[in-house]
């Protein structure tokens, strides 16, 4: 069965390679024989059970395993002979010591509960097996490894000092017993320093001077066997079942190691969702105003490719060198285009703080007059000493504002001001202020009078209707400062470009070099020029489309006509530069994440390190029984995947209570508004998965073939 010719092995150190086996030569290969070998600690007998059992295959010379040579044998071959053919008996018993001694004899082959009573019985052991192993004695333990290995009824038992730590037995017993697997045809082959254990054995081999000797001898018959075909079939491991077990017998441990990860994956998931809502949430919300019928242009806002073009020629200019301000031709010609339903013209980016009468407000208010109901809403993180209100004008007219509603005003209640009337809409925050209540709907309709200030500068009181009531989330954060949006009218902005001081400036800002001179020669080189360039005024257009599926072919028509400008809008933002801008702002997002994620992983690993090391070795005890790798990494995977599960439950679990009980209540609440979004999940979950995958890479590498033997040896 056994068959070594010259073999020679050596362990490399830094210093020198150590010799353990010069030309030894070894047969064993009569299974109604008893084999043992003796020699001085050190000499290399365990190292030779590992080569025989597959663990090292760093030799030179020949082994060959049931007519086969073992080197030659592929990783597959070799866990069916560790499963069937041949069993390892550990000197330190390589037992799962959290499983009891009937699961460490079933998950070894799934045997029937007679045949594990048998050999229990057998070994005077049948009285402990329901007890765990970690309770067992040292000599109940040595039986119990002795019990596994025979089980199976392997052609080949190699037993490592198996009477070492024997209590109640005697050698004699043991030897009687192994007598009884002789006798079934099974080799055994006995590592011992036990003199009187040797002396039972039919051939004695003593390791000596890097050889092998025979030194006794009881009968020189041989009943050499025939060569054994392997059988490539595997019993099916309880793979569920032993996972399972193992997670419910190191539950203390697991919970006590669950605590930092648990942190550790809620913080991530914290921190995910507030930098996402930082950055590309951010940006989109930026342009939610702008509908899916919107294209924006400003005379002021020229696009990317050609700030490019105008700073490689040395051109300081803002403007496209044949307009400051929109035409009424530029109207005419933008109406004409295929899809286009309405053109408007605005102010832009200018704030107008007044109403249609150009009347101004700027009212305070002290904490200690803030009503009842405010103050309910004052806390130490959401606290202010004052409380201001002040006019801003509606930036475009009624029936445009829910297509571009630039500022983002959410309704309560009541609706937006009509065009050119007192109408205004208030904060949420006025109404807790003025009526000690939040019945938003009880304002709407009602006149209100506010102190003013008139365009001349003189105070007096105004009479306004309140149209609408606008959401400040106030509950979260309260700011000092509130608008009162008043009305839309169209303002004259023309006049204050026809002077002769506005032409200067723009005179003196347009020459500043020869190259921006030469560019903007049709706006500047007369005040004629100057005053066909200023147009109506209104350096913004607003172009608004039929339909919303017609956007980008009406963006691709303004884009030829106005090929300077930067045209806003939701087709920009998914294919233009705002769309360059935030699928930056997603790569950024997403690489960030993955390599924080691959951080926190492999921080999470570190913090379960000695957690890792224990399961290595015990899935290296699963190894030498016969588990295949798969079978290893299912185990690995399966393990990792529930944990993963548990913890990133309870974590999410833990970010919904913080945010309910507190992050929903502070200034930070837009940051985690969108933690439970699906689109967030998913993204979280795909991190997770790969912390998983980094999870169970780290695992597996601690069933790579040298850390086997690491374990097995320690």
């Amino acid at each position: 069965m056994i068959t070594i010719r010259n073999l020679t092995k050596k362990y490399k150190s830094k210093s020198k390679n150590k010799l353990i086996f010069d030309h030894m030569s070894l047969d064993i290969d009569d299974p109604s024989k008893i084999y043992s070998l003796v020699g001085e600690s050190g000499s290399g007998k365990t190292t030779l059970f590992n080569i025989l059992f597959g663990l090292d295959k760093d030799y030179s010379g020949s082994y060959r395993l049931f007519g086969k040579e073992a080197s030659n044998l592929n990783n597959a071959e070799w866990t069916i002979l560790r499963e069937k053919y041949i069993r390892l008996v550990f000197q330190d018993y390589k037992l799962l010591d959290n499983f009891t001694v009937y699961e460490n004899l079933k998950l070894t082959g799934n045997y029937p509960d007679e045949k594990i009573d048998t050999i229990l019985n057998d070994l005077d052991i049948l009285v402990v097996k329901q007890n765990t192993v970690s309770e067992l004695s040292g000599g109940q333990k040595q039986r119990v490894a002795i019990a596994r290995a025979i089980i199976a009824e392997p052609k080949i038992v190699l037993l490592d000092e198996p009477t070492g730590n024997l209590d109640g037995m005697t050698s004699e017993k043991i030897m009687d017993y192994l007598d009884k697997l002789r006798n079934k045809g099974i080799l055994i082959f006995i590592i011992t320093h036990d003199v009187a254990l040797s002396k039972l054995a039919d051939v004695v081999f003593e390791l000596q001077d890097k050889k092998i000797t025979k030194i006794a001898e009881t009968s020189s018959s041989v009943n050499i066997p025939r060569p054994i075909e392997i059988n490539r079939f595997s019993e099916k491991k309880p793979i569920g079942n032993y996972v399972l077990n193992s997670l419910t017998k190191t539950k203390k441990k697991i919970i006590y190691l669950a605590i930092p990860t648990i942190l550790i994956l809620t913080f991530f998931i914290l921190g995910f969702s507030a930098y996402r809502a930082n950055s590309t949430l951010s940006f989109k919300k930026l342009f939610d105003g702008i509908g899916e019928r919107i294209i924006l242009l400003d005379t002021q806002r020229v696009n990317q490719k050609e700030v490019k073009s105008l700073n490689e020629r040395g051109i300081q200019s803002s403007f496209d060198g044949n307009r400051i301000a929109f035409s009424e031709e530029d109207v005419k010609k933008t109406e004409n285009i295929k899809n286009v339903k309405e053109v408007y013209l605005s102010a832009g980016d200018v704030i107008s703080n007044y109403d249609k009468d150009h009347n101004t407000l700027n009212s305070s208010y002290q904490s200690t007059s803030f009503s009842d109901q405010l103050k309910k809403y004052m806390n130490l993180g959401n606290k202010i000493d004052t409380l201001s209100f002040n006019f801003v004008k509606s930036h475009v007219p009624k029936e445009l504002i829910s297509d571009y509603n630039k500022d983002n005003l959410e309704l309560l209640s009541g609706e937006f001001p009509t065009d050119k009337t007192n109408e205004i809409i208030v904060p949420d925050v006025y109404v807790l202020l003025e009526k000690n209540n939040d019945d938003f709907d009880g304002i709407i309709g009602k006149k209100i009078v506010l102190s003013i200030k008139d365009k001349d500068n003189q105070e007096k009181k105004n009479e306004y209707i309140v149209s609408g009531v606008y959401n400040t989330n106030y509950k979260n954060a309260l700011n000092i400062t509130y608008p009162i949006y008043t009305s839309f009218f169209q303002e004259d902005l023309l006049s204050s470009y026809l002077t002769e001081e506005s032409y200067n400036f723009y005179k003196n800002q347009l020459t500043v070099n020869e190259a921006t001179k030469n560019f903007n020669r049709n706006i500047i080189q007369d005040y004629e020029s100057y005053k066909e360039a200023v147009g109506t005024g209104n350096p913004m257009m607003i172009v608004k489309v039929n339909k919303g599926r017609n956007l980008s072919e009406a963006s691709k028509k303004l884009e030829a006509m106005y090929p300077y400008y930067h045209l806003i809008s939701q087709y920009d933002l998914k294919n233009g530069e705002l769309g360059s801008i935030y699928s930056y702002l997603v790569r950024i997002l997403l690489i960030g994440s993955v390599l924080i994620a691959l951080i926190t992983a492999i921080l999470i690993a570190f913090l379960n390190k000695g957690y890792i090391n224990n399961r290595s070795k015990e899935l290296a005890i699963l190894y030498s029984l016969g588990f295949k790798k798969t079978e290893i990494f299912s185990i690995i995977a399966l393990e990792n995947t529930i944990l993963f599960s548990i913890y990133s439950v309870i974590a999410c679990i833990l970010v919904y209570i913080s945010n309910r009980i507190y992050f929903s209540k502070t200034a930070m609440f837009q940051l985690f508004a969108t933690i439970f979004e699906p689109f967030n999940i998913m993204v979280i979950f795909l991190l997770i998965l790969l912390m998983l995958a980094v999870s169970i890479i780290w695992g597996l590498n601690g069933v790579k073939q040298s850390n086997l033997r690491k374990y097995l040896n320690e």
